[in-house]
């Protein structure tokens, strides 16, 4: 498995439990008809989802234009490795057209000092009667109740994404993703206008500056960036958007080639 499929499915789990349920975990119907599990497992079985059908429903619904192609993946970069991803859009999309599938959040515990969340979620698949449980905990970055809040909702959200991604392989969802970054890349033509509506949108959002857009891309005016680099910058927003990184984490990186240049132009 390639680093970044690792990145994709992982994100470094504190818990990985995979667990095929035994027959006799399946709960039989009972006399009375109320058995509500047994239904859900009954109708998953007579109702088995078609791969190709989940496919093109997928295609229908998120690959529609370049704005929704853009919410199914991240791709940013630290200290120069590349990452890249399905979202949690991807993962919701997957899970709804599937079907068969339920996820919950199982636990969420701050710790006593509210610097850092854990979290436990797990996702079971009615038709291949499988269930996956992961776990992972988080820093909270900042004091206040916002910060909390956002580092929770960012855990659970990964979580139920890596869960999804876990019960679905990426044979079914993976040519999805390459064609949403394909998508999402839109037109040449259109680069311009693009180019000035994401950087307002970082400005306005993120209070991130062109000079730092710049600076990340290394690219020294806006006319200058490419329409793959534009590319770039649609991951990057996706991934500061769901959470998958933080503001500081991509702009307070030192670039040593660049300091030991200007430190000799002095």
């Amino acid at each position: 498995m390639n680093e970044n499929l690792e990145k994709i499915i992982d994100d470094t789990p504190e818990e990985v439990t995979p667990t095929e349920l035994p027959k006799e975990a399946v709960p039989k119907q009972s006399s009375n008809g109320h058995d509500i599990l047994a239904h859900i497992f009954d109708a998953a079985r007579k109702n088995p989802r078609d791969l190709e059908v989940v496919s093109n429903k997928i295609a229908a619904v998120g690959l529609r234009n370049p704005e929704d192609a853009a919410t199914l993946f991240y791709r940013y970069k630290i200290q120069g490795k590349e990452i890249f991803g399905g979202s949690i859009r991807l993962a919701e999309l997957l899970a709804y057209c599937c079907g068969n599938i339920s996820i919950e959040v199982v636990s969420v515990k701050v710790s006593q000092d509210k610097k850092s969340v854990v979290a436990v979620v797990t996702g079971v698949d009615y038709e291949n009667v499988t269930k996956w449980t992961l776990s992972l905990t988080r820093q909270v970055h900042g004091t206040s109740p916002e910060a909390l809040t956002r580092t929770t909702n960012s855990l659970t959200s990964i979580l139920v994404r890596n869960v999804i991604f876990k019960l679905i392989p990426p044979v079914v969802w993976m040519p999805l993703l390459r064609a949403a970054e394909k998508v999402a890349a839109g037109t040449a033509e259109a680069l311009p206008k693009r180019r000035k509506k994401m950087l307002k949108q970082f400005k306005i959002k993120y209070n991130i500056t062109t000079r730092q857009i710049l600076s990340y891309l290394d690219r020294p005016t806006v006319n200058t960036i490419t329409a793959s680099q534009l590319h770039d910058l649609v991951g990057l927003w996706s991934a500061l958007d769901l959470g998958e990184v933080g503001i500081d984490e991509i702009f307070n990186q030192s670039n040593p080639a660049k300091e030991l240049e200007e430190k000799l132009s002095v």
